[in-house]
């Protein structure tokens, strides 16, 4: 899975249920960046969705 370590860090997060103002006010960063964070995770990868992007990190071993 190629990601960026921001990109990595947001996908974490929100794979692990956490909410995008939740992610936002974690990394200090607007809930548009997590966004913009999060499209380029699944451009970068071939995802159509944010559930596609979670099941490649698990089997990355980007998050249990």
């Amino acid at each position: 899975m190629r990601l960026t370590d921001r990109e990595r860090e947001v996908v974490r997060l929100l794979c692990e249920g956490h909410l995008f103002k939740t992610v936002a006010r974690e990394l200090g960063v607007s809930e548009s960046t997590v966004e913009r964070h999060l499209e380029n995770a699944r451009d970068r990868n071939n995802a159509k969705t944010t559930t596609q992007v979670c099941v490649m990190a698990v089997k990355e071993g980007l998050i249990q």
